[in-house]
């Protein structure tokens, strides 16, 4: 694995997101020193678009943004990982896998991807189904095994999502 984690080798998330504005820069600098090896950024692509055409209003350009605030935190020697989705949204490509396999290769401080809120947003017109999602789940799942990285959901539960389990999701899915 490039990054174990283990009870020596704790791994603490940190969210970056894209949706308040962030600097990468400004949030790696408020971690103190001392924890930072143990600290693993979560780079947002949150999801924000335009209904009618599909275009995104936040972060127009995830491609580039992913890749701009991953070498932010290569430049500062800490680890990190993407969300690629949030919920059946998703900046990139759910079938083209070069970009995910880019993102390993280039940075050896990335470990992995991260899909957030797996319950909601499928078979939108602009979206993926539910079923496309976990094959191309699966698929990442074979290119961290490749990499040593990790393939993750997060799950933002909150009062109206608390019905709602994104791992019993997977479960009605062959």
């Amino acid at each position: 694995l490039r990054r174990p984690i283990s009870v020596n080798q704790p791994a603490w998330f940190v969210h970056i997101d894209n949706w308040n504005d962030a600097d990468p820069q400004k949030i790696i600098d408020l971690i103190p020193e001392d924890i930072k090896p143990y600290v693993v950024f979560n780079i947002s692509m949150s999801i924000s678009h335009n209904e009618t055409t599909g275009e995104f209003d936040r972060v127009p350009d995830g491609y580039s943004t992913a890749r701009s605030w991953l070498r932010t935190c290569a430049e500062n020697n800490v680890w990190a990982m993407v969300q690629c989705s949030s919920g059946g949204f998703s900046h990139f490509s759910e079938t083209d896998l070069r970009f995910y396999e880019e993102l390993y290769r280039d940075y050896p401080n990335f470990i992995g991807w991260n899909y957030a809120e797996q319950f909601w947003g499928f078979d939108d017109k602009f979206s993926c189904s539910f079923d496309e999602r976990l094959s191309h789940f699966a698929d990442l799942m074979k290119l961290a095994r490749k990499y040593g990285g990790y393939t993750c959901i997060s799950f933002c539960g909150n009062i109206w999502s608390l019905p709602l389990s994104p791992l019993a999701m997977m479960k009605r899915s062959a």
